[in-house]
């Protein structure tokens, strides 16, 4: 059987159309100040988008690393890739909501000029969070498939025991950055914390979480005798 990696250049370069069209989404609304005071307040809009860039170049990043990695075009993984990017265009729009909700919140009657939001109450900001929370497990769990079909085709893409236990240390942090977000879902699903944004402060647990992770995936790495690839290094 052929290996099922080729040349990947018009994958990614639909990806990286479908991740520009989606940054463009993100601001496509702010629109040129008429005034200085205008463009003042305006700098709060791009906070908001600041913080929402950050995300998607996030999930570029891993994107463009698996593919530089593995260059990988069978069938499956055409279709994971498909799905990251449809769920890529579908958590956009929660994403910059929930930015601007936020900055709303931090800054209140002077964020004049960000796009208007409604949110009726505590309802609304609890669905806010779930579809959100949804949407970000959702583009990790497709991230941890790209990552489990190469782990599938390890003897055919002759991958030696540090590489192997390198994906599954891929695989494994993005399960955890999805299991971070379903938790967010729970909470937000009981009501708990609320008016306090709970929900939303539990994405700060990513960093510890992280730290703690791959704390444990060193000490497993060490007592298993792994060194390193020099393509891992």
């Amino acid at each position: 059987m052929k290996l099922p990696f080729r040349d990947t250049g018009r994958l990614e370069a639909f990806s990286d159309g479908v991740f520009a069209i989606s940054a463009t989404l993100l601001v496509v609304t702010l629109e040129v100040p008429s005034s200085f005071e205008q463009l003042l307040a305006s700098l709060y809009g791009f906070i908001a988008f600041a913080f929402s860039f950050t995300m998607l170049i996030l999930i570029w990043s891993a994107h463009y690393k698996f593919f530089r990695r593995f260059p990988l075009e069978d069938n499956w993984t055409i279709a994971l890739n498909a799905l990251l990017l449809f769920l890529v265009l579908l958590y956009v729009y929660p994403l910059k909501f929930l930015s601007v909700a936020m900055i709303w919140a931090m800054f209140g009657s002077t964020a004049t000029y960000l796009p208007s939001i409604s949110l009726r109450g505590m309802d609304d900001l609890r669905l806010l969070f779930i579809i959100y929370g949804i949407g970000f497990s959702m583009v990790f769990v497709s991230l941890a498939l790209f990552y489990l079909r190469a782990r599938l085709l390890s003897d055919k893409l002759n991958l030696s025991r540090p590489d192997r236990f390198h994906v599954d240390t891929e695989m494994g942090q993005y399960l955890v950055y999805s299991a971070i977000g379903l938790l967010s879902v729970g909470i937000a699903v009981t009501g708990i914390g609320m008016r306090l944004g709970l929900p939303g402060w539990v994405y700060f647990l990513i960093g510890p979480a992280m730290y703690l992770f791959h704390f444990i995936r060193d000490r497993q790495k060490k007592a298993l005798g792994l060194v390193e690839t020099a393509e891992e290094e």
